[in-house]
């Protein structure tokens, strides 16, 4: 088969090899809005269209108290960062830890147990949490 001198594997590798960057790593801050920026497309609003409450996370090792709030409301949820004004459950926890317990490395109630995750407020809310994020994307 012949193949145009474009395509070449001499030619495009060392083509490659001079285009690369440098891999640099995102900050744990921009991990985390980028988890909860998914946030709503992983709601499942038709289901949970009644289900209504804010959760408060606090990310103790990011800026010195990274704060930023999921709220679920009529079908929707939005993520804003800062303080919410009436949050129903708040997170105090490590970016480390979090990562770990949205990732299923870490089981959520031993994470509570060990005060990796201090939680106040409604305490069951955190477990309809993964409930409520369910939906499947569609490629």
């Amino acid at each position: 088969m012949l193949r145009p001198a474009a395509l070449d594997r001499t030619t495009t590798t060392a083509a490659l090899s001079t285009a690369r960057l440098p891999f640099v790593a995102p900050s744990r801050k921009d991990v985390i809005r980028w988890i909860f920026g998914n946030m709503p497309l992983l709601f499942d609003g038709d289901k949970y269209r009644r289900f209504k409450a804010t959760y408060q996370f606090v990310f103790t090792d990011v800026d010195d108290g990274f704060a930023i709030y999921a709220e679920f409301d009529a079908g929707a949820v939005q993520v804003k960062e800062g303080q919410h004004p009436n949050p129903s459950v708040v997170v105090h926890t490590s970016s480390s830890s979090w990562f770990d317990v949205s990732g299923h490395v870490q089981n959520p109630i031993w994470a509570i147990v060990t005060r990796q995750l201090r939680v106040h407020g409604k305490v069951p809310l955190l477990g309809k949490l993964e409930q409520v994020l369910c939906k499947r994307i569609q490629p």
